[in-house]
């Protein structure tokens, strides 16, 4: 094998070398690249591979000379085929906003602790909140962790970071008459069939949107929720008779819209989805964010977002006294602690019930004790 297109070498069992030819530096020594690989030895050639094609297409691939705005492009790309849904755009975004402008031309190697104490701060003085400057830091330190496992870096610099502390996150809860006047206000926009969907299912707002007529079961009453987060968040919602009537109402007036429109319309048919905008055209989130905002201002209710109606469902499920599992199941919780501990406000008046049951149906043959007889 010639050795400009490297070679590979056993170090201990499921771990490899590779060697790389970078060609002469401007004094002539000859440079190259030695990076450890976990693995077998296919994986170890496939890296091998990999990093003949960026040298040959000019990636400057020593480890002195990367970038941190070099590892999150690299970074993201190794991630993306991983990631679901819309976080993608997310990690993006949040690259983009903040770690570039902080980070991004310096030295992978030059980076330090008081860096990315910097990085911190510069969130939140943006206006950003402890939750975002929480989901930056988190970024940075999983790319820095990849950054180490390709040898481009020897020590995560975030690790020895106290990770920003966000506040515990308790969701507004609208109450039964503030939802209604909320529902009866989406109405009169092309919004309302999805808004009083995401409250009877607590699906996410990208889930609704995504929905097609073929992941609706007409026999079993149930949606197939595709996911667009995790694995859990692939699920079967169950649904009562009033949301299969809203899906049956939504359907006829997709029909509709799809002749008044033409045959070419692309909505109406089984691969199209439920929910579609005057042009029948699946329905985007930016429309439906900002028709939302001019809901609640006419509904005067305060602050409530579409992803509080997801909030409703859970919250009012827990009070009824549905299992905290199937509430989790029914969400696309990949834990049931991740539902107790965003829904933990609602959980202590069940304290009560359980309590009241214990009394009904497992004591219930124990006497009370006598009146005016003294307490414990």
């Amino acid at each position: 094998m010639a050795r400009s297109e490297g070679y590979v070498r056993q170090r201990s069992p499921g771990s490899w070398t590779i060697t790389l030819s970078l060609g002469r530096d401007a004094a002539g020594k000859p440079q190259q690249l030695v990076k450890t690989i976990r693995g077998t030895k296919k994986d170890a050639d496939a890296e091998r591979a990999r990093l003949i094609l960026e040298r040959d297409q000019g990636v400057d691939l020593r480890p002195e000379t990367v970038t941190v705005g070099q590892l999150m492009d690299r970074w993201m790309e190794s991630r993306r085929p991983y990631l679901n849904g819309a976080t993608p755009e997310t990690y993006d975004a949040l690259i983009k906003t903040h770690i570039v402008p902080c980070l991004g031309k310096l030295k992978l190697r030059d980076v330090r602790p008081l860096h990315i104490e910097d990085l911190k701060t510069a969130v939140l003085a943006k206006g950003r909140s402890q939750k975002s400057a929480l989901n930056v830091f988190r970024i940075a330190k999983a790319a820095f962790k990849q950054a180490v496992d390709w040898d481009l870096i020897s020590r995560n610099p975030c690790d020895r970071v106290t990770p920003p502390r966000a506040s515990t996150f308790r969701p507004f809860t609208p109450g039964p008459e503030q939802l209604g006047v909320i529902l009866a206000e989406a109405d009169q926009t092309p919004y309302g069939p999805i808004a009083r969907l995401a409250a009877l299912t607590g699906a996410r707002q990208a889930e609704l949107l995504r929905l097609r007529w073929r992941d609706v079961d007409w026999e079993h009453q149930r949606l197939t929720i595709r996911g667009t987060k995790t694995v859990a968040s692939a699920r079967l919602i169950d649904l009562a008779p009033l949301a299969m009537d809203l899906l049956h109402c939504q359907r006829q007036a997709e029909r509709e819209k799809k002749l008044l429109l033409g045959s070419g319309a692309p909505c109406g048919t089984n691969d199209a989805t439920i929910f579609t905008n005057v042009v029948g055209k699946p329905m985007d989130a930016g429309g439906l964010k900002r028709t939302w905002k001019r809901v609640i201002r006419k509904a005067e209710v305060g602050h409530v977002r579409f992803h509080d109606l997801r909030h409703c469902a859970a919250s009012y499920m827990i009070a009824a006294g549905v299992p905290i599992t199937m509430v989790s199941q029914r969400l696309g919780h990949s834990r049931v602690s991740t539902t107790t501990d965003i829904y933990a406000h609602v959980l202590p008046g069940m304290g009560r019930e359980a309590a009241q049951v214990l009394e009904n149906v497992m004591v219930s043959g124990w006497s009370r004790p006598a009146e005016g007889a003294q307490q414990a």
